[in-house]
């Protein structure tokens, strides 16, 4: 699939897209073929069995049935107010799944992206 930038200096980035997250199940597909930084940070905070359970879950399909707890709805409820907040500005949302460009098992689901003054890509 082909996803297309609203920005053409976002046009690098969006090349680098595997999946959306308007299509869930394509896109837990797709991050089970690498680590995110959900995946980061069990693996620097935990113990060994900690990370083999998580790991197993993910790769088998079963960490498909976490549907979110107080955390994530914190964050899912800021993200929307820091969205809010930039609406109008150079700031885009995304929902892309995107590889890392020095090493493709590296995911990440930025909720927005944009291009700096100096014509940086931001990654928020």
């Amino acid at each position: 699939m082909v996803y297309t930038a609203p920005d053409p200096d976002l046009a690098q980035l969006w090349a680098r897209a595997i999946a959306s997250d308007s299509d869930r199940e394509a896109w837990l597909s797709k991050r089970r073929t690498g680590l995110t930084g959900t995946d980061m940070k069990v693996v620097c905070r935990s113990r060994p069995q900690t990370v083999r359970e998580h790991l197993r879950k993910k790769v088998s399909g079963t960490d498909a049935e976490f549907r979110g707890n107080r955390a994530t709805d914190w964050g899912n409820y800021r993200e929307d107010v820091i969205v809010s907040e930039l609406d109008g500005s150079e700031y885009h949302r995304c929902g892309l799944l995107l590889q890392s460009p020095l090493n493709p098992r590296y995911l990440v689901t930025p909720d927005l992206v944009g291009v700096d003054f100096s014509g940086n890509v931001e990654v928020i």
